[in-house]
């Protein structure tokens, strides 16, 4: 891996060769691979606006997901429900679409980063553009339109990154300033007031005094940003100790963040979570601070902490890690050589180790390259009466990479095969049509995903008919408490053998009671058990693999 993002309960990240890879929730399809299915282990995503596509960075956000291509170009999946994916619509999709279009239709674009429902780029003019939920301003274009579901220009200009909060967004400009804007509820834009602010403000106050920034990161309700010296300040909301002051106190200016692991260290990269922040320094160690109710500090304990301490890294051993971020509850690290590990909450997966247990350091997380589906099981096939047959089966494993579709092949014989269905469909059943009645037909099925086509299933046979014609010459024989029926075979079977005959008895003529109907293809049967002296109606209809054909017409006998 090359980057890492921590979203609310889901994880993203680049692999080397650039592709994307994402595991944990998926109800919204924020993992982007064209299902909406959690999963615990890491899946590559490459359909949708990222095919053929080379990743270059991906940012998660709550419930959606933001990725940039190495040509410059953004697009997003997941839910979106404020316009959080910049499509122009706010429908949710479980693979990418271009979030390119509104202000940014022309433009590249040089990085991207999502908050809890809104999203923003860097363009390649300097140019800041952001998009989605703006009740409070976090967009930054003057308004607090709810749902902006296209990119607007963010109002001042003049930026290299962007780092978009849970409601607020924090900017560093060209001249290494930081700029925020947006939900101010604890301090959390750093402005010294706690009012939401809708078009971006200057942070020059507390520890970035007279000082220029580098690196920033907005996490749920607090702000972190690393100064030119390698010092590192926190504000807003610090219920949870995620400031790292040593205190509880929001902070609506930036305060130092000097204390225990940090003290005496340089830092080089942080990522503000929910309610923690972690941070890699000089030296290639990570340390936390915050809430730590599931593990998310890597300190191999649940006791949170107001003051930074060391994350239990032995998972890494002598590697230099190079990158980190913080979700929610969780976080991961990559080193410079691409592994990976996480720790922290793991209700839905999002830690990536195929389980869903919590863990309090980090653990060790192996994307394993997707491959083509298994075959299709449980493969049936069945005459229909109008001459098709339909065939059913069971989807088999995925390989990683969602089903796109089915191909259907059909032989006579088993030598040579015809392909009848091979297109976008994942319904697991399909009705074969333009056969020629009489014929039996093999068939078998094989699944495709984006890495291609699986072996074929094992097979099955049914013949193309339809149902027989009705018996002739029905002829009934009136005995002592019972009647024998004779007749004669249809003269057209409907292309299949008669399997059956079916016998219907009545009093009336109307109201008919089936007395066999099993597996004879007996021409004669005997109705014993009736009364004597009362009239009786019988029919006879022939069944074969299409079904049952037509009754002949009824004749009547009075038992003696």
């Amino acid at each position: 891996m090359t980057t890492v993002t921590a979203g609310r309960s889901f994880t993203c990240a680049v692999t080397l060769d650039g592709r994307l890879a994402c595991w944990g929730a998926n109800t919204y399809g924020q993992l982007g691979d064209g299902s909406n299915t959690n999963r615990s282990i890491p899946v590559l995503v490459l359909g949708g606006a990222l095919s053929g596509a080379s990743v270059r960075q991906v940012s998660a956000g709550q419930d959606h997901t933001c990725a940039l291509t190495t040509a410059g170009a953004v697009a997003c999946s997941g839910s979106n429900y404020w316009g959080q994916l910049g499509d122009g619509t706010q429908t949710f999709r479980n693979t990418f679409v271009s979030a390119s279009g509104g202000v940014l239709t022309g433009q590249t674009s040089s990085q991207v980063s999502v908050g809890a429902a809104h999203g923003c780029v860097i363009a390649a003019t300097s140019w800041a553009s952001c998009w989605g939920f703006n009740n409070t301003g976090q967009v930054g274009d003057g308004s607090t339109d709810n749902a902006i579901t296209s990119p607007r220009w963010v109002a001042t200009q003049g930026y290299t990154s962007i780092e978009a909060g849970e409601m607020h967004t924090c900017a560093i400009t060209t001249t290494k300033l930081t700029s925020c804007w947006g939900y101010n509820s604890v301090g959390q834009v750093g402005d010294s007031s706690t009012t939401n602010r809708a078009t971006p403000v200057l942070i020059t106050g507390g520890a970035l005094a007279g000082t220029q920034v580098v690196a920033i990161s907005a996490g749920l309700n607090h702000t972190c940003a690393i100064t030119i010296v390698q010092t590192l300040a926190c504000w807003g909301g610090n219920t949870d100790g995620q400031l790292g002051d040593g205190t509880t106190t929001n902070r609506s200016v930036p305060v130092a963040v000097t204390g225990g692991a940090l003290a005496g260290q340089t830092v080089v990269a942080v990522s503000a979570g929910n309610a923690f922040t972690c941070v890699l320094t000089g030296s290639g160690n990570v340390a936390c601070w915050g809430r730590n109710t599931s593990g998310q500090l890597g300190d191999n304990t649940t006791t949170s902490r107001t003051l930074p301490v060391s994350v239990d890294d032995q998972m890494f051993g002598s590697e230099t890690i190079s990158a980190l971020a913080a979700g929610y509850d969780h976080a991961c690290a990559v080193s410079a050589t691409g592994t990976l590990g996480c720790w922290g909450e793991n209700q839905w997966g999002q830690l990536g180790d195929g389980t869903t247990t919590d863990r309090l350091r980090p653990v060790s997380i192996a994307v394993v390259p997707a491959t083509v589906p298994l075959a299709p099981t449980q493969l049936a096939a069945t005459s229909n009466p109008d001459a098709t047959i339909g065939i059913t089966w069971t989807a088999p494993a995925d390989g990683g990479r969602p089903i796109v579709d089915y191909v259907v092949q059909s032989s006579i014989g088993g030598t040579t095969w015809t392909t009848f269905a091979d297109g976008t469909s994942t319904s697991t059943r399909a009705t074969v049509t333009g056969l020629k009645q009489g014929t039996t037909y093999t068939f078998r099925v094989a699944a495709v995903n984006g890495e291609g086509r699986s072996s074929f299933s094992s097979q099955a046979t049914a013949i193309s008919a339809r149902p027989p014609g009705s018996p002739s010459s029905l002829a009934l024989t009136a005995q002592v408490g019972k009647i024998v029926a004779t007749w004669k075979t249809p003269t057209s079977n409907g292309g299949a053998p008669i399997t059956d005959y079916v016998i219907q008895i009545s009093t009336d003529g109307k109201a008919w009671s089936t007395i066999a109907d099993g597996v004879s293809t007996s021409l004669t049967y005997t109705c014993t058990g009736l009364t004597s002296g009362r009239r009786y109606y019988i029919r006879v209809a022939a069944t074969n693999a299409a079904g049952t054909g037509g009754f002949t017409g009824s004749k009547y006998r009075n038992v003696l």
